[in-house]
C-alpha cells in the first residue's frame, strides 16, 4: 500500500501549487465543495441585488456601495433596509403573519449559510 504524504507537513510540499497533489481527495468532494462555493457566491450576489433595489439607486452606485462590504456587513445592511421598508410590503394576507419574525429567520439563515461555508471550504485546497 502506497503511503500518502502528510498534507499538514509543509516541509514535504515544495510550493502551494503542489499542495493539492500531496493528498488525494475524492473528486466528488471537490465537486461538492465547488458547488457550495458557487451557490454561496450566488446568495451573496442576490443579497447585493436586493440591497441595490431597496436603496433605489443606480446599479453602478449600488455596486460601489456594496463592493467593499463583507458578507456579514451586507446581511446587516439588508436587515436594516428590510426593517426600514417593512411597512411598504405585505407578503401574506394572514393577520397573524409577522414580517419581523420572517426577516429575522431569513437573516439567521444567511448567517448559518456563511458558517457552514466557512466550515466546508477549508477542507480542500484546490
Amino acid at each position: 500500500m502506497k503511503q500518502q504524504k502528510n498534507p499538514f507537513n509543509f516541509e514535504e510540499t515544495s510550493s502551494s501549487s503542489d499542495y493539492g497533489k500531496t493528498y488525494d481527495f475524492p473528486s466528488e468532494l471537490q465537486a461538492a465543495i465547488g458547488l457550495i462555493s458557487m451557490n454561496f457566491q450566488s446568495l451573496e450576489d442576490s443579497i447585493t441585488d436586493t440591497i441595490i433595489e431597496k436603496l433605489n439607486v443606480d446599479r453602478e452606485i449600488g455596486e460601489i456601495i456594496t463592493a467593499e462590504l463583507s458578507f456579514k456587513n451586507k446581511v446587516n445592511l439588508l436587515a436594516s433596509l428590510l426593517h426600514k421598508t417593512k411597512d411598504k410590503h405585505h407578503l401574506d394576507d394572514d393577520p397573524d403573519f409577522d414580517l419581523n419574525t420572517y426577516h429575522k429567520k431569513i437573516i439567521g439563515a444567511f448567517f448559518k449559510c456563511e458558517e457552514l461555508r466557512n466550515q466546508t471550504l477549508p477542507l480542500v485546497s484546490f
